[in-house]
């Protein structure tokens, strides 16, 4: 089972820190290795970044080509929006400010204040240290979860 926790100095994915946008290699191994599927994003006939989607675990990963590193994680925890969502519910722990995030979550019940001090801009938005969150609702219910890292490794 993979424990995710979000905290300003980053993500502690299965007790493997990430404060930079990760290789892909050293998350999927954090992650435990589970198999992918991958779509390609073209800019202009180039291969611009990819779609790394971990089905079974609930998890579409972005990850940037010409930086070499995962850019955005987003954790699925409702009805799948597009041929991108994984297609299964996020089948892990992910922690923010402290609690526990579960799927269809109320939106009274999300952890709006603490470490992240969330804003809603449409969805639940913060910025805090190494990390941009994002808790995305639909009908109310936390639907999915995205975090961006802020900086990325140098090449």
């Amino acid at each position: 089972m993979i424990r995710v926790v979000l905290q300003q100095n980053g993500a502690s994915v299965n007790g493997s820190m990430f404060n930079l946008a990760p290789r892909l290699e050293s998350l999927l191994t954090a992650m435990g290795k589970p198999a992918v599927r991958e779509k390609q994003i073209l800019d202009q006939g180039r291969l611009w970044r990819n779609f790394v989607v971990l089905d079974e675990v609930g998890v579409c990963l972005l990850y940037d080509v010409d930086g070499q590193c995962v850019i955005d994680i987003t954790f699925r925890l409702g009805a799948a929006v597009s041929s991108n969502s994984p297609r299964s519910i996020f089948a892990g722990l992910l922690f923010v400010n402290n609690t526990r995030l579960i799927p269809a979550m109320k939106e009274k019940d999300l952890p709006t204040r603490g470490e992240f001090e969330f804003v809603k801009r449409g969805a639940w938005k913060a910025t805090k240290g190494a990390l941009f969150v994002e808790m995305q609702l639909r009908d109310r219910l936390l639907s999915a979860v995205s975090l961006s890292f802020l900086k990325s490794q140098a090449l």
